[in-house]
């Protein structure tokens, strides 16, 4: 397959891939502002070029097809957890958690077409926010899969071992608890984990451990409030991945990071899951004059914590657009919230917990306190889709029983084997209760723009399958979603 140029979608929020240059109506499917294209080394036809866009060959304008391509964000639905793939306007690949299971390995696959292909292209950087399983168990596919590399693979400093001291060593100053076994180099991580007694049979080492062992990431390190994971200018525009959270202290001399409990104010104690979840990587996004926050799990004492650390900059958290921490957990401060003002909220949650998330009252808050006449609130679980096969759950039941009857009272091995199989041929059928679509929020921007889109659970046509939001640049300068008919 031959392209003479790769180029994506510079049309404005989306455009329909024909079958024929010289004919509309033979529309293939609608692409997104932003899409991957690839221009075939043919001669241009009435002004239109023969491409190949999300998996299919057609026609596009060469007018609707540009250089530029804008920043890509998409929140991958993994489930109960989170996971972001970003995508730079030059190429560049990051990985911001990984859910639970494999998801995310799927959609990478998918993503790179790797039943065909041997090798995925170089990730710059893998985020694992913080150690709960949620967030990072599903990174264990992908470092174990020889096709993925990465630059770097950067974590927030707290790393779980074998033992009584699951989070290391702690220390009290003037009454407050800090955890001053914060792990914040590479050689720092390696000599800890080198012992296998250590790594145990802890999910979380030995996630990392495959990540420093497997030559195929350069650097494993932990990172603070101040780093700077990527920052230079494309197009003419700045591109930059600031990091504002964790917030570390020192003690000793040694770089700690303060424990979190349930109760306001300082304290002897700690709660490990408090503190792993309050000391969540979080991430600032920018490309030109559009923000997007990226956050783990934070929770009230540590989002009390980070507003008094940025005290002096109250502008350091707003956002155009938000990934809810926490699933849409109600353990937030609305103080938070107004610090932040997004226009959209993306929320990554599953249905199989025991949390019911998102909460409604959270639902509810974060449209409060979010800009805009009409605040966007997105869901990765809401906007997930499967078909509902048991109409009759009645019947389906008594069907199943008398099946089930049949299979143990038969008299021969043969009738047995007849009820067996439809007994087995009815569960695939009606009981089978499978995902068709799943949950994917994706977010475009050029640094000026921006859109937020699902996929429609059924598509009203071939070239009608996205429901988009585009916000738009007012005059006043401002960043604003408007609704149309």
């Amino acid at each position: 397959m031959s392209y003479k140029a790769i180029r994506s979608v510079g049309a404005w929020p989306s455009v329909v891939l024909r079958g024929s240059a010289t004919s509309r109506g033979q529309g293939l499917t609608q692409c997104l502002w932003g899409d991957w294209v690839g221009v075939f080394d043919e001669p241009e036809h009435l002004g239109f070029s023969r491409v190949r866009t999300r998996g299919r060959d057609g026609w596009l304008k060469t007018s609707d097809l540009s250089a530029e391509r804008p920043l890509e964000v998409n929140f991958v639905d993994i489930g109960q957890g989170d996971g972001t793939f970003i995508v730079t306007p030059d190429d560049e690949m990051f990985i911001i958690d990984a859910g639970l299971g494999d998801n995310m390995h799927r959609f990478l696959q998918w993503r790179f077409n790797l039943r065909s292909r041997q090798q995925a292209p170089r990730m710059s950087t893998a985020i694992i926010t913080h150690p709960d399983a949620d967030h990072y168990k599903g990174f264990q596919r992908i470092f174990d899969d020889p096709r993925f590399s990465f630059d770097s693979v950067l974590h927030n400093g707290i790393v779980e071992r074998a033992g009584e001291d699951s989070l290391g060593e702690s220390r009290v100053v003037d009454g407050q608890n800090f955890l001053t076994d914060v792990v914040a180099t590479q050689a720092q991580l390696e000599t800890l984990l080198a012992d296998p007694a250590v790594r145990g049979r802890k999910h979380y080492p030995r996630l990392l451990w495959t990540a420093l062992s497997s030559g195929r990431v350069n650097e494993v390190r932990a990172v603070s409030a101040g780093d700077v994971v990527l920052q230079r200018d494309i197009f003419g525009k700045r591109l930059s991945l600031d990091v504002l959270a964790p917030v570390r202290d020192e003690v000793g001399g040694r770089p700690a990071l303060r424990w979190f409990t349930k109760r306001a104010g300082i304290t002897r104690g700690g709660d490990d899951g408090k503190t792993k979840n309050g000391h969540s990587v979080v991430c600032m996004l920018s490309y030109g004059k559009v923000k997007l926050l990226l956050g783990g799990d934070l929770n009230v004492p540590a989002e009390r914590h980070l507003l008094d650390h940025y005290a002096d900059t109250p502008d350091a958290f707003s956002a155009d657009i938000a990934k809810a921490c926490h699933h849409g957990s109600s353990d937030f401060s609305t103080e938070f919230l107004d610090a932040i003002r997004p226009l959209a909220t993306v929320i990554s949650s599953g249905d199989d917990e025991p949390h019911a998330h998102p909460r409604a009252d959270t639902l509810g808050t974060l449209g409060k306190h979010s800009r805009g006449a009409r605040p966007l609130i997105f869901s990765t679980e809401l906007a997930r889709s499967a078909p509902e096969r048991i109409t009759a759950p009645t019947a389906a039941r008594n069907a199943v029983l008398a099946l089930a009857d049949a299979v143990v009272g038969a008299e021969t091995e043969q009738t047995r084997g007849v009820a067996r199989k439809k007994l087995v041929d009815l569960l695939a059928t009606t009981i089978q209760r499978s995902v068709s679509m799943y949950g994917l929020i994706t977010v475009r921007t050029d640094g000026n723009v921006a859109l937020v889109a699902q996929r429609l659970e059924r598509a009203r046509s071939a070239t009608s399958k996205w429901d988009i939001y585009p916000l738009e640049r007012q005059d006043d300068g401002t960043l604003a979603y408007a609704a149309t008919s």
